[in-house]
């Protein structure tokens, strides 16, 4: 499964329902994922994508360098 096609029932169990609606609507709305309105799927923008993969390493590297000194 990519981030073009991410099940909206995947994401139901994170919070109550009026959440996760409210949490999917404002990220859509913000243009920061699509979702279907036929399947209901949900697909990540490329710079949400690149930016979140790109987190994690930036944390590591900032975990790595305090460990340095």
């Amino acid at each position: 499964m990519g981030p073009d096609s991410v099940p909206a029932a995947l994401v139901a169990g994170l919070a109550d329902l009026p959440t996760v609606n409210a949490a999917i609507g404002v990220l859509a709305v913000y243009g920061m994922i699509g979702v279907d309105p036929v399947g209901g799927a949900i697909s990540v923008h490329r710079l949400v994508q690149a930016v979140t993969r790109g987190s994690g390493r930036a944390v590591r590297d900032e975990r790595e360098f305090a460990t340095r000194w």
